[in-house]
């Protein structure tokens, strides 16, 4: 359905949608008009989505606000050189949990229906860059918490006005919900 909107509405598409039998997910790629790729993709059931399937169980529909369309939830992508060391970064430092391993995509949980999606520059759809396009921000019920476990545990990274600066010159916002 979404894919057939983007061509009702003549929106850009760099990948159609090519779906495959047995491969673990299917999708199309659509260009925003500031230029952004915009990835419309359905998981299906397989082993590398397994954990994936799981965290989205229950998810409601999140309305799109176009012909009843709707999600189920949002990943954010990016792309980096050194993989290993962005896993270790997402998993030790920001505690996130791996749900999807796509080999050269990992994919963490960062909200209830939020997902960052780290992206080896050498196979994904854009390459590496030292300038980022992206910041990512997160609210949060306890910001004087959060100075304390900072300055006690993110010693190597720098952290300064509730904003850390991990590998690769990412910039993580965390701001207050209150």
């Amino acid at each position: 359905e979404w894919y057939t909107l983007m061509q009702e509405r003549e929106i850009p598409i760099k990948y159609p949608y090519n779906p495959k039998t047995g491969g673990a997910h299917d999708g199309f790629v659509a260009i925003d008009p500031g230029g952004y790729l915009l990835e419309f993709e359905i998981f299906k059931q397989h082993p590398e989505n397994e954990r994936f399937i799981a965290a989205l169980d229950g998810a409601p529909k999140i309305p799109a606000g176009a012909q009843e369309l709707s999600f189920f939830a949002s990943i954010t992508w990016t792309y980096h050189k050194d993989m290993l060391k962005m896993q270790q970064f997402y998993q030790e430092v920001l505690g996130f949990t791996l749900v999807a391993d796509q080999g050269w995509t990992k994919i963490y949980q960062t909200t209830p229906y939020s997902y960052i999606g780290l992206v080896d520059e050498c196979r994904g759809m854009e390459d590496y860059a030292e300038s980022k396009a992206v910041e990512l921000e997160w609210s949060l019920e306890n910001t004087e918490a959060l100075d304390r476990y900072a300055s006690e545990n993110w010693g190597p990274y720098k952290y300064r006005e509730y904003a850390l600066f991990g590998p690769e010159n990412y910039r993580y916002v965390l701001s207050s919900s209150d």
